[in-house]
């Protein structure tokens, strides 16, 4: 039976997709987009033209991949407000992200192995463009660790 709804669900979501997709006004924009276009909510979730941005960074603060490609740089903060270990990811579109939503998890920038830890999330102030992540150990500790972040416009 969840199979069945997984299947379901994704055909829902690949028909509204393919609903907003035709190339008009507030629809989806095509692969050559260059950032998110900002839409309102709907009562059924996200709207076709959502934009989804990402990033994957090692624990030294360099981009191992990110979307849209050529558009995402990231860095170690000096600017941080806390002792430890501050990131900031910047996505250097046309769109400001300060109104978007930002998802992030400690992981691994490759296929193989694993990482323990944590982190923190939030829109940079100086910055319409940015995110500063703080990651922490699993004890609690600030310290520097590979995470992937996701901004949902």
């Amino acid at each position: 039976m969840a199979a069945l709804t997984l299947v379901i669900g994704l055909a829902a979501l690949g028909t509204a997709y393919a609903a907003g997709s035709s190339g008009g006004a507030g629809q989806n924009r095509g692969t050559g987009s260059t950032g998110p276009l900002n839409v309102g909510s709907t009562t059924q979730g996200m709207p076709p033209t959502a934009q989804v941005l990402y990033a994957v960074v090692n624990a030294d603060g360099t981009l191992a991949r990110g979307f849209p490609k050529g558009k995402v740089t990231s860095s170690l903060s000096s600017s941080c407000s806390v002792t430890g270990t501050c990131y900031e990811v910047d996505f250097n579109t046309s769109s400001t992200i300060a109104n978007c939503a930002f998802t992030g998890t400690a992981g691994v920038t490759s296929s193989v192995g694993t990482t323990t830890g944590y982190i923190t999330v939030a829109g940079s102030n100086a910055n319409t463009h940015g995110v500063f992540v703080v990651t922490f150990d699993g004890a609690g500790s600030q310290s520097g660790r590979p995470f992937h972040l996701v901004v949902t416009c």
